[in-house]
């Protein structure tokens, strides 16, 4: 998570859509919006009302409403970022 607040790769971002759950790859506008994404305390990472979910299989990373499900819990650290599946964090 860059100062920025971003998912940054380089010069492109993680993207949420407005009206669809799938999160895409983007140009890094600095803007916020789409691509502000905030780590809370509970391990959620979130944007608005939303938190960022992955799919039982850990094939899809959505947007969705937190719940406070297991596979919207993730572990912060300087390796890649890892579900908190089953209270097994990495």
């Amino acid at each position: 998570l860059s100062k920025n607040f971003e998912f940054r790769r380089d010069d492109f971002c993680f993207d949420s859509g407005y009206d669809i759950p799938q999160i895409s790859l983007g140009r890094c506008h600095s803007q916020g919006g789409n691509q502000h994404f905030e780590y809370n305390d509970d391990n959620e990472i979130k944007q608005n009302s939303n938190c960022m979910t992955i799919s039982e299989d850990g094939k899809k990373i959505t947007m969705e409403k937190c719940t406070g499900s297991e596979y919207q819990k993730w572990v912060m650290s300087r390796k890649p970022f890892v579900p908190q599946k089953n209270g097994a964090a990495r």
